[in-house]
Order: C-alpha cells, then structure tokens, then sequence
C-alpha cells in the first residue's frame, strides 16, 4: 500500500502551471515539523497536486498555510541535457485541505506585517516603475531565476 499522510506548512505560494497538453498542475512544498529533531527543524516535503487540485491549491491556499495533504509517494527518473539519471521523488496529492479559518490565517498575516520593517514609498516612484517595460522585464526574469532555484525537484512529462 502506497498511502502519504501528512500536515504541515506551505513554504511558499503555489503557482498554476501546465503541460504541453494543457492539463493543469501546482508544484509546491510543505514544512512538515519533525518531532524527532534535537533542533525542532522540518522536513520540506516537495508535493504536486494535478487538474482540479492544482486549481484549488493556486487559488486558496499561501504561503504558511496549514494544511492536511493525503496522497501516494511517487517517483520518476530523466535523463538531463548532459545524459545524467535525474531521480525525482514527490508526493501526488489525493486529497488536500486548509485547516486554518480565514479569522485565524487574517490575524496570522496582520502578525507578519508587523514584523516587516516599515518601507516609506514614494507615489511617483511607483509610477514611473509601473510604466517602464525594462524594470518589469527584469523583475520577470529575476522571479523566474529564483523560482528555477528554489525548486528542489524536476518533472519529465
């Protein structure tokens, strides 16, 4: 029996993708607390969740949600550019659900803004920004970057 259970925190927001053959899919990772650590750290369990899911996912659920995920260990295997094995291990997602009311998520995001440091911003700047189509081509580029280095795991579709 192949059966995954676990709860724990979004690490980031999950972004809608889709193949080639346009069928909808959302990577994303959970910190999951693990209890055995002398240090209370996590484990950052890398999960994908396809079509109707990856809908609910990208739309409902943030970065540090709680949430309940069942689904199936799944593993795969390509070969890179270089003609290198590249092992990929997830969990695909069955059943996925927030366990946070939306009271309980608000107050946990007004905390976060009050631990961010105050950034005074000047209206102009943000217009001038706005309208410059090099800024917002780098700011694409620099997202991109660091969402390519951010993910821990790849997918041979």
């Amino acid at each position: 029996m192949n059966k995954v259970l676990l709860v724990g925190r979004l690490v980031r927001d999950p972004e809608l993708q889709e193949t080639t053959s346009g069928i909808k899919y959302t990577r994303f990772t959970i910190a999951v607390d693990n209890p055995f650590s002398k240090d209370q750290s996590a484990d950052y369990v890398p999960c994908i969740a396809w079509r109707n899911r990856s809908n609910f996912v990208s739309n409902y659920l943030n970065k540090g949600d709680l949430i309940s995920l069942e689904g199936r260990f799944s593993s795969s295997n390509y070969q890179n550019n270089e003609g290198k094995t590249i092992y990929v291990y997830e969990v695909t997602t069955e059943n996925i659900q927030g366990l946070e009311s939306l009271e309980i998520k608000a107050n946990r995001q007004k905390v976060e803004l009050k631990n961010q440091p105050n950034i005074s911003i000047d209206k102009n700047e943000i217009q001038n920004e706005s309208s410059n189509p090099k800024i917002e081509e780098k700011e694409k580029e620099e997202k991109e970057e660091e969402l390519n280095n951010d993910v821990p795991w790849e997918l041979d579709l």
